[in-house]
């Protein structure tokens, strides 16, 4: 295995681990806040979005500030997303 393809698949796997701690631990918080589960649009869409975030910003090392920062940024957005999701589910049942 050459050094690019390694460096890109750690890159890959730090991105994608990194998208599936933040997303779970959004969704297991609002479910247990709102009684509610999440749907797995608001999973897959809450994923991939971070997944794109996390792969951009592996391209280097990142300190703990700019990994911290990330993660609380993340999980509003998950908060704000969940919630939208849920009123717009609700509207529509």
């Amino acid at each position: 295995m050459s050094t690019m393809t390694t460096g890109l698949a750690s890159r890959a796997i730090r991105a994608a681990t990194f998208a599936a701690v933040c997303v779970v631990a959004a969704a297991l918080g609002h479910a247990l806040a709102s009684g509610t589960g999440v749907s797995p649009l608001a999973l897959g869409s809450a994923f991939a979005g971070t997944a794109s975030a996390a792969w951009w910003l592996a391209g280097r090392e990142r300190g703990a500030f700019a990994v911290t920062g990330a993660t609380v940024l993340s999980q509003i957005a998950f908060h704000v997303l969940f919630s939208l999701m849920d009123r717009s589910a609700s509207m529509a049942a």
